[in-house]
């Protein structure tokens, strides 16, 4: 017998090996984006040596970038209407590293403070378009698994970063660290750019009258009848506000205590950091397992237990394996969230509004980012940083404990199909 080709399978399988690698672009693209965006964080304390800053200067500097990340983030669904995903995906990349080439020249707090601006402007473009791209890339099926995979990123470039950073500012200076980054974040946005060069919009006509549509929509009416949008956003802040209060200020929390001082602090902090981040890549992997509110809830209560756990053995030990253990389990549970939530804001509701309610979800996270920076130092100023450490882990528990009445009474009053699973 003459065996019979089918060409159809063939078609598909070559689609969906090409969907692979470019979900691989998206994801090595990303790992550049987050590299970046953390390159400055291990400098810090080099940076208040030699321009005098004090603490609420980093913050501010940190804020800066993470004011325009909020606003560009919550705008990135309505400028994918106009230009592909493809394009501002890289173009964020340029953006990124132009700026980052610029930071080194600066004299002053403003000075790094406006560069870090334009920073975050770049910045503000890789959640959205990751988000879409992912998406168009994947089917129903694989969009989780995919977007977990991509969203490791974050954990990979986190964990050589700190260390990264800190070995090149040691032996060529922290202007050098910086270059360097700059340059590869400039050099991937082009290579990127390039690649993407000949892919077809995925935009339609129908599909830019629906956003149109969507747009209209009053905000007021969208909160009204999507309760679960409020469950999602706020907790989306508070994942945000977990996640990069802890990485962006360990060093210094470490450094508040004496017994720390006394070694090299910037390694110790980089340790616990990149296990962090380490530890993060397992949660997100295994929250693509099972995306459900109340996993997300059981994730609250074991980051809130770490945090705790961090903010008091600090006081009482020098042990840094305690630390690895708390890093590692503050890691998969904060990180577990990260998917659950990302993947239940694209299911609420349907699709006439999807792209808004993405929006508003993703500006919730940077709002998150935000407070982080340079308001958290606010309050480490007026209470310490093992203060104000505690009073985030009761910003947790108080979260954790608004998901649970939440979940409780709306399922009780609702549908069954219109129940939280």
């Amino acid at each position: 017998m003459v065996p019979i080709h089918n060409k159809n399978s063939d078609s598909v399988n070559c689609q969906h090996l090409e969907n692979r690698r470019k979900i691989f672009v998206i994801f090595f693209g990303y790992i550049i984006y987050v590299y970046n965006k953390k390159s400055l964080i291990p400098l810090f304390t080099e940076l208040i040596g030699e321009f005098d800053l004090s603490e609420q200067d980093v913050g501010f500097i940190t804020s800066a970038q993470q004011v325009s990340i909020s606003v560009v983030t919550f705008l990135g669904g309505i400028l994918t209407d106009h230009l592909p995903s493809t394009f501002l995906f890289s173009f964020g990349l340029l953006i990124t590293g132009i700026s980052t080439l610029f930071f080194p020249s600066g004299k002053n707090v403003y000075h790094f403070a406006a560069v870090w601006l334009l920073n975050g402007v770049g910045h503000g473009l890789e959640l959205p378009t990751a988000l879409w791209l992912t998406k168009q890339f994947s089917t129903k099926d694989t969009f989780a698994s995919n977007w977990s995979f991509v969203m490791t990123a974050v954990n990979i470039a986190g964990v050589i970063t700190p260390t990264w950073s800190t070995f090149l500012s040691n032996n060529l200076g922290w202007k050098m660290a910086l270059y360097i980054s700059g340059t590869l974040t400039f050099a991937t946005g082009l290579v990127i750019l390039f690649y993407f060069n000949k892919e077809p919009s995925f935009k339609t006509n129908r599909y830019i009258e629906n956003r149109k549509t969507e747009i209209k929509l009053r905000l007021l009416d969208l909160f009204i009848y999507l309760p679960p949008l409020w469950i999602v956003i706020i907790n989306r802040f508070v994942v945000s506000l977990y996640r990069l209060s802890i990485n962006n200020w360990s060093q210094l929390f470490f450094a508040s205590f004496h017994q720390f001082k006394i070694n090299n602090n910037q390694y110790l902090s980089s340790v616990f950091i990149t296990v962090f981040e380490s530890s993060s890549i397992f949660g997100k992997l295994l929250a693509a397992l099972a995306v459900r509110l109340p996993i997300a809830m059981c994730l609250h209560l074991i980051s809130a237990f770490a945090l705790i756990l961090y903010c008091n053995l600090l006081l009482t030990t020098k042990n840094i394996t305690i630390f690895i253990f708390i890093a590692i389990i503050a890691g998969i549970s904060s990180a577990g969230n990260v998917i659950t939530l990302s993947v239940l804001s694209t299911e609420i509701g349907n699709k006439k509004y999807q792209g808004l309610v993405t929006s508003l979800c993703n500006l919730a996270t940077k709002l998150g980012a935000f407070c982080s920076g340079y308001p958290f130092t606010l309050i480490a100023f007026s209470i310490g940083w093992h203060g104000t450490f505690t009073l985030l882990a009761a910003i947790v528990v108080l979260t954790l404990i608004f998901d649970m009445i939440f979940y409780v009474r709306y399922n009780t009053q609702s549908p069954v199909g219109d129940k939280i699973e």
